[in-house]
């Protein structure tokens, strides 16, 4: 329902949905975790850089950019509204947003 919902733009607090996933996933008895996606450069000056990050569903139209974006876990299963189905955890960064990006599970 929520992948349909943001087929033109994605308007829903990824923080908040991803708790949302999470709290439905556990009275599932499913042991879930938060996912984290952001991506950090150290500058060679000792800055940070953060990386844009654009779902490959919206280039072209206009879509969002983060700097940090979350989704729901279960074990080596994404649950994340930028999929209709839940996600391989090894393929997400690179099917979500182009390319390999160092994932966090949080709580």
């Amino acid at each position: 329902m929520a992948h349909r919902a943001t087929a033109d733009a994605y308007t829903l607090d990824c923080l908040a949905f991803a708790r949302e996933i999470k709290d439905s996933l556990a009275k599932e008895g499913r042991a879930a975790t938060l996912l984290r996606v952001r991506q950090h450069e150290w500058r060679a000056d000792g800055s940070v850089f953060v990386a844009p990050l654009t779902p490959l569903r919206y280039l072209g139209r206009g879509g969002p950019t983060w700097n940090t974006h979350y989704a729901a876990c279960v074990g080596d299963r994404v649950f994340d509204a930028l999929f209709g189905a839940p996600v391989a955890l090894s393929d997400y960064a690179r099917l979500a947003f182009g390319r390999d990006i160092a994932l966090e599970l949080v709580d």
